[in-house]
This record gives C-alpha cells, structure tokens and sequence, in this order.
C-alpha cells in the first residue's frame, strides 16, 4: 500500500484538531522523536511530538496537532518517521502552505494526497474563536482588532493554499474533500474515511460541490 497524506485545510477554530484527533481513535498516543534541525543557519537536536493511531498517525501532538512542530525541516523530518510507523499521516494547522504541496508533490516516496477543506461561514468562524478565548478565561463581547484581522489572514491563507493545491498538485492519485459546514466531528471524520478508501484502492476522484442542505451523510458516503 502506498504513502498517504491527509492534509486539513482550514481557519483557526474550524475543527481541524479535532477532525485529526476523531481520525487518529481514542486510542491514540503521543511520542516524541529526536531529530537533527536546520534553524537559522544553525544544526541543532530538537524533540518533536507526533501520535500513533491503529491506522493512522499525526505529525504533531493531540493537543494542537501539527502547530506544536516548531519549524518546516521538524515537520518534514516528522513527516517521514510517521511514514515509517504507518501508512497514513495527517498534516493539518498554520504550517499548510503553498510550499508543504509542492514537498508533498516532489517527495520520493511517491505518496497519495487527500487534501480536505474545512469550510465555515465568517460569523461561525468568529463564534468559534471567542468561546474557545472565554474557555482560556478571555470573556469578550467581540474579538479584539488585532486578533480579528488574523482571522481574516488566515481564513484567505487556508483557502488559498486549498485552490492552489487543486490548480497545480499534479501528481496521482490525489483526491479533494470539502467538509460542509455544520457537520459533527465523527460525521466529519467518516467521511474522510471514505475518500481515504477510495483513494487507497485507486478509486479517487474529485468530489462535486454539494448542497449539504439537500444531502445527508449517508448519501454521501453511499454515492
């Protein structure tokens, strides 16, 4: 069976972690891997965390998944060692970008890539972002200016590296998922793992744009 990468595309407070985390199973483990670094101009040993699930691992921990990996080199060195463990490997967070598609693309390994788009409305967006800043003890009628323009920057950046990849990934098998808003965790995470089976067995095919109001889960998973 050939390498696979998932990568989770999406705002901040979008679900992404917790997509990653319903994927990897609840008996998923964090370990840690010693690496050798390129920071700066400067070689120098780091440990980076990633997680072992029965099928699938992450690069990253459970608590912020890819975003606890400090720098690109950790993460595709990461990467790799997850490769080595198991078949499947999740990518998800700030460090999905134009540039990790294009190391996807042009890795030796020839791996498969599901890239899986997580779409939510601004308005939820912002909901999200100010109940988990009330979670960590910040209680505020609306977001600060500062930490509001980051949602709009990454909001494009998300999308951005979602079209680049589907105008200019070219090698197969390679497959696009979009997760329609509203969507629970598990329901999410099902569906990935459709398109994950179909992908594996050489079945992948660009998903159409849906009209979730019209289309239930199982329809979906059943087409």
């Amino acid at each position: 069976m050939s390498k696979v990468l998932i990568m989770i595309l999406g705002a901040g407070a979008t679900g992404k972690t917790t997509l990653s985390r319903a994927l990897a199973g609840k008996d998923a483990q964090e370990h840690r891997v010693e690496l050798t670094v390129t920071e700066k101009g400067v070689r120098k040993k780091v440990k980076a965390p990633y997680v072992l699930g029965s099928n699938i691992a992450i690069a990253g921990n459970l608590k912020s998944t890819s975003d606890a990996i400090g720098t690109m080199d950790a993460l595709h060195q990461t990467i790799d060692h997850c490769w080595k463990q198991r078949d499947v490997v999740i990518m998800d967070g700030f460090r999905c970008t134009n540039k990790l598609v294009r190391w996807v693309e042009e890795h030796p390994l020839k791996p498969a890539a599901l890239f899986v788009y997580i779409e939510l409305s601004l308005n939820n967006n912002l909901a999200r972002l100010r109940g988990r800043r009330q979670r960590n003890g910040k209680i505020e009628a609306k977001l600060p200016p500062k930490t509001f323009l980051n949602v709009l920057s990454f909001r494009e950046r998300a999308l951005g590296v979602w079209n680049y990849a589907q105008d200019h990934y070219k090698r197969q098998p390679v497959s696009y998922l979009e997760i329609p808003e509203g969507l629970q965790p598990e329901d999410a995470a099902r569906l990935v793992e459709s398109e994950l089976s179909r992908l594996q067995f050489g079945k992948a095919h660009e998903p159409p744009v849906l009209n979730f109001e019209d289309v239930t889960v199982d329809k979906i998973l059943n087409r």
